[in-house]
């Protein structure tokens, strides 16, 4: 059925309005976040609380849409035109500044709040717009398929996602997106009320056409013999009519769902929506802390919305396969960790080294070494298994509700429900975990809910089996099923010896055993693991006998389910032994602001010899707990790092002030001396809390006289309270992870740090970082503000970790003694950076990627323009010297050859075949004199492309008889002056070729060199 202009103009009009609303949905996210992350600290659970809120919103926007569409039609235009007026005047969305914490409230209510007054209701009518827009499309194009625009969104969410980053945040700073934002907003109130004027136009026509088929006369009655025929020349065959029953059951059960389609409308998006979270958890804090690396697990998880809801061939048609994927990956990225360090995984390892490696090595032409197979050898590996754990547990989740959604009138309702299940995950990662866990232990739980559904969609597959295919497959489970109970017994996983080591092992070593002494009870499965496994066996034999006594047969299919059930409960128990991690801690806690942990090293004789806080996996702070070093500094704090040598130059102050900005294990403390006042601003009060029980850094220093302060606060919005505290120094190491605290680093933050400052007091600025270039951004705020700087970095040795400080001071003296010492392996951007402020701030351009950074090409041309111009140097071999050749000014090209007598010149020329382009030189009158060498004069020369110049090959010197000593060397012989060029027809050049020595000339005479010119 071709599409008629009726359909074609609404359905573009509406897939605009759906593709616009999801553009401005996401958008606003990262823009309203860029308002409130500096406010907050900066940790990753800002993020986290941010993507509750709107999924939150997101749930009420779909139950307005569902409720909207239950008044009468001509009520729902109306209804809604007010709510979009009323979102209208609540622009900008610029949140006012008097939402800024005190530091002493919840931050997360706080945060909600915020939201909800400045973003709540424009985000409100952008969420009830997918629904609505659907509605509109079923109405106004005749019962047309709606799903694809749910996909559309999508799409428009991603390139929302996408493209902020990539070209909004550069070019325009934050105030300018609000702007450029109202502006979309607008467009997108316009194509609201367009939707809003055709489905009223389409219920006028439908009222119009009820009453004219009302009013039209009876039809005239058909022949009963001619309906009955052709209805028994329609009558379906009995292999189509079970296809009809099947298709008509299930448009039965779209039409008309049940609570438990309905319950799953709610489980499937919010295990979706915790598998994300989760995700971005994991791999912000304990993978790889990158910048802009919650990019990715969030477009993973649109791209499987816009896969599932565009066609049902993505998934439901092949939804065994998407499981036999997911499976082995979820199980793989849940208990990589434990499941390397098992003893079947290093005989895994011989077997493949023994019996595998010659072979793959001889069909690849590699030298693969297989002794140690490592799944993640580094962390851009564990990336790769985290985010496609991630991909297929959101694709299993989307693609099953794809499989139940209903039918288009009950669309608002299954939104409704999907929507109330994200917030329900969002709510379960964002607020429950962090006070019920101290790790992130929600992400192998999602992992391993995932595998479970997994698990159920491969064994409906092999219940829908028929005929010959259920004894093929009933062979092969039965196959894999006893060679993995194999393995499971050969290993000593299911033995009773390995099940008593596990009972009685004591970690507190109160029943040592020497044949115990080396086993690790973390490697050995629980007894849980195993019971639960023959349990499960065993109700699993049970429900085959039953089966078989009641129906008198047993179907092969259902023992090939009851197989797989043996083997995915193993599967399942041995996610959820390894899956967690057992990392012996003196403590670990997680709270808003990330996890942390203290751990402690033994020495032989089960001393502790050193302590170490971590913030996720970056290390916050060491102590040295060994005779005499206690008060030692270690890490990023010693006595020649940039923070060292400020703080060493107040060790003669009787009165010195210091600030720090970021406690973590107070170790900057080392350096306060009697009389002294160090003050610390930390804005995780568990963090003050960690660094007084498990340290003795600020102990230490009260015990020498110092006044230690504490003030747990957001620093910048502490010190914006605050009177002048005229700081001597004032460091700034306020690091959640390797996250960049952007709002320390503006402008404005530092007119308020020099407000604290004595005249020459000195601001140490912490930039080690692995992935983000700061030294520019510190260096273009200090300019503006009036300050100097001074860069110092240093090599990791003994307990010193490499570190990069940048000092910004006015102190000439302060900087005069202490010089730049850099590394040599400095990165340096291609382009400047543009001045930091609240307004405007970007990660990405201080990226350290290819992008950005310069490397040895970029270094070698920068180099070659720093040279003079008019010169050309080069060395032709290694211990050659250089020769510089200066060319005549001209617009034209040189072409000359020269042929040199074997010893003419002490200087090597240019190796045959080298080409170059002359520059010009300054003019006679201009050019700095020359010094005394010998040139060659070159007395024709014609027009060429390329100037090349060609040595002829010398014989070898003779060695020289031996003489008597030498005399001493005579003055140096003028340079011979020029000869006259020969006449030619070709015109003189103005100037002759000099070719000079770089280096010292030669004190006695040399010979002349014959040079001639070849056309």
């Amino acid at each position: 059925m071709s599409s008629t202009p009726s359909r074609v103009v609404p359905g573009l009009i509406l897939a605009a309005l759906s593709l616009l609303s999801a553009f401005l949905l996401f958008q606003v996210q990262p823009i309203i976040s860029k308002f409130i992350l500096p406010w907050f600290g900066g940790s990753p659970g800002v993020w986290t609380t941010c993507m509750l809120f709107f999924q939150v919103v997101l749930f009420a926007g779909y139950a307005y849409a569902h409720t909207l569409t239950l008044l009468p039609r001509r009520w729902q235009g109306i209804v809604h035109g007010v709510l979009l007026g009323a979102a209208i005047a609540m622009l900008p969305i610029a949140p006012s500044e008097m939402w800024k914490p005190t530091g002493a409230e919840d931050p997360a209510l706080r945060i909600l709040l915020l939201l909800l007054v400045s973003v709540g209701l424009p985000y409100f009518v952008l969420s009830s717009t997918s629904p609505l827009v659907q509605v509109w499309f079923t109405r106004t194009t005749g019962g047309a398929n709606p799903w694809r625009l749910y996909a559309l969104s999508n799409i428009g969410s991603l390139v929302a996602l996408l493209s902020y980053p990539l070209f909004f945040e550069v070019h325009w700073d934050v105030l300018e997106q609000t702007t450029l934002w109202a502006v979309g907003f607008g467009a997108f109130v316009v194509l609201s009320l367009a939707g809003i004027w055709m489905d009223r136009s389409h219920a006028l026509e439908s009222e119009t056409k009820a009453d004219a088929e009302l009013n039209a006369p009876a039809p005239v009655a058909a022949d009963p013999a001619a309906e009955n025929g052709a209805a028994a020349s329609a009558e379906p065959s009995p292999a189509s009519a079970a296809e009809v029953a099947l298709k008509m059951k299930a448009n039965q059960a779209a039409e008309h769902p049940g609570w438990g389609r309905r319950i799953l409308w709610v489980l499937l998006p919010a295990l979706a929506s915790s598998v994300l979270l989760a995700a971005t958890n994991h791999v912000c804090q304990d993978v790889a802390v990158i910048p802009f690396l919650w990019v990715v697990p969030l477009s993973l998880y649109l791209l499987t919305f816009i896969i599932c809801f565009e066609h049902e061939r993505w998934y439901a048609r092949i939804s065994a396969l998407w499981a036999l994927i997911a499976l082995p990956v979820l199980f793989i990225t849940c208990t990589e960790n434990l499941m390397q360090k098992q003893p079947f995984w290093t005989r895994f390892e011989n077997w493949m080294h023994n019996h595998v490696q010659a072979d793959l090595n001889k069909i690849t032409h590699l030298d693969l070494n297989l002794t140690t197979i490592d799944l993640t050898p580094n962390f851009v590996w564990e990336l790769g298994w985290s985010f496609g754990a991630m991909f297929l547990a959101c694709m299993l989740c989307h693609g099953e509700l794809t499989r139940l959604k209903p039918a288009p009138r009950r669309l608002t309702e299954f939104y409704l429900l999907m929507s109330f299940g994200g917030a329900l995950g969002g709510l379960f990662v964002s607020l429950g975990a962090p006070h019920v866990f101290t790790t992130f232990a929600e992400w192998p739980i999602s992992l391993i809910a995932v595998a479970a559904l997994a698990c159920l969609i491969l064994l409906r597959t092999v219940l829908k089996m028929r005929s010959v295919w259920e004894w093929l497959l009933m062979l092969v489970i039965t196959a894999m099923t006893s060679g993995v109970a194999y393995v499971l017994v050969e290993n000593g996983l299911l033995t009773q010896e390995e099940l008593r080591k596990k009972l009685h092992l004591d970690p507190a070593m109160l029943n040592p055993d020497p044949e115990m002494m080396h086993v690790n009870a973390d490697l050995i499965p629980s007894p849980w693991m195993i019971y639960g496994a023959l349990g499960v066996i065993g109700l699993c034999f049970v429900v085959l006998i039953v089966r078989s006594m009641v129906k008198g047969f047993m179907r092969p299919a259902l023992f090939s389910v009851t197989m797989l059930g043996i083997l995915f409960t193993f599967v399942l128990l041995m996610m959820g032994d390894m899956g967690f991690k057992h990392e012996k801690k003196l403590e670990r806690m997680r709270n808003f602001y990330g996890m942390l942990s203290v751990s402690e090293e033994l020495n032989s004789e089960f001393t502790p010899i050193s302590r170490e806080l971590t913030n996720g996996g970056i290390i916050h702070g060491m102590q040295n707990l060994e005779f005499g070093m206690k008060e030692e500094p270690t890490s990023y704090y010693g006595h020649d790092t940039g923070i060292g040598k400020a703080l060493d130059s107040l060790k003669h102050s009787k009165s010195g002030r210091i600030g720090i900005v970021g406690m973590g294990a107070g170790t900057v403390s080392c350096y306060a001396k009697s009389g002294q006042t160090i003050r610390f601003y930390d804005i995780n009060p568990d963090v003050v809390r960690i660094a007084q029980k498990y340290f003795t850094y600020i102990e230490d220093a009260k015990r020498r006289g110092a006044k230690v302060e504490i003030v747990v606060s957001d620093a910048r919005l502490a010190l914006e309270r605050e009177p002048s505290q005229q700081f001597d120094v004032l460091l700034l190491d306020a690091f959640s992870g390797d996250s960049v605290p952007v709002h320390l680093l503006t402008k404005e933050a530092f007119e308020i740090y020099d407000r604290h400052m004595k005249p020459d007091g000195i601001i140490a600025v912490h930039i080690t970082n692995s992935y983000l270039v700061l030294a520019p951004v510190i260096e273009k705020i200090a300019a503006e503000t009036k300050f100097k700087t001074t860069r110092i970095a240093t090599y990791p040795e003994g307990d010193q970790d490499s570190t990069d400080y940048i000092l910004v001071t006015r102190n000439e003296t302060f900087l005069k003694a202490t010089p730049p010492e850099l590394l040599g392996t400095e990165v340096e951007l291609k382009h400047d950076v543009r001045l930091w402020t609240d307004r405007y701030h970007n990660l990405l351009r201080i990226l350290d990627i290819p992008m950005n950074t310069k490397n040895a090409e970029d270094e070698e041309k920068e180099e070659q323009k720093q040279k003079p111009s008019g010169a050309f140097e080069f060395t032709p071999k290694p211990n050659a010297e250089t020769v510089k050749l200066e060319l005549p000014p001209s617009d034209m090209k040189i072409n000359t050859q020269i042929q040199l007598q074997p010893g003419a010149l002490p200087v090597p020329l240019p190796p045959q075949g080298r080409k170059f382009s002359p520059a010009p030189v300054p003019e006679p009158d201009s050019a700095p004199p020359l010094p005394q060498a010998p040139t060659v004069e070159l007395p024709k020369m014609e027009t060429k492309t390329n100037a090349e110049f060609q040595t002829a090959p010398s014989t070898p010197p003779t060695t020289p008889a031996p003489s008597a000593p030498p005399a001493p060397a005579p003055a140096p012989a003028p340079a011979p002056a020029p000869a006259p060029p020969p006449p030619s027809s070709a015109p003189p050049v103005a100037n002759p070729l000099p070719v000079t020595p770089t280096s010292q000339a030669p004190k006695a005479e040399e010979p002349k060199a014959e040079a001639k010119a070849n056309e």
